[in-house]
C-alpha cells in the first residue's frame, strides 16, 4: 500500500507508516482533538494499525494543511 515510485503516487492523499510499536488509529485519535478539522485518518481494515492518511484534496489541498497534520502527529 505504500508508494515507492513518484509515478505511482496519488495526488489526493499521502500515506504514512506509523512508527514501530505505535498504533496508527490511536495516534490519529490523540492528534485530532488539537484540531478536529485536520484531514487525518487511520488506514482502514488490516492497515488501521499501521497506516495514516493525510487527505490533501479539495479545500485541504494546501501545504499548510499537510504541515499542520505533520505537526500534530509529531506532537
Amino acid at each position: 500500500p505504500y508508494v515507492h515510485e513518484d509515478r505511482e503516487a496519488a495526488p489526493v492523499a499521502t500515506t504514512l507508516r506509523a512508527p514501530a510499536g505505535t498504533d496508527a488509529s490511536e495516534l490519529v485519535s490523540r492528534a485530532l482533538p488539537s484540531d478536529p478539522a485536520l484531514p487525518l485518518a487511520a488506514g482502514g481494515g488490516a492497515l488501521a494499525g499501521e497506516m495514516i492518511r493525510v487527505n490533501h484534496y479539495g479545500a485541504d489541498a494546501t501545504l499548510g494543511a499537510v504541515r499542520a497534520c505533520l505537526a500534530v502527529l509529531g506532537a
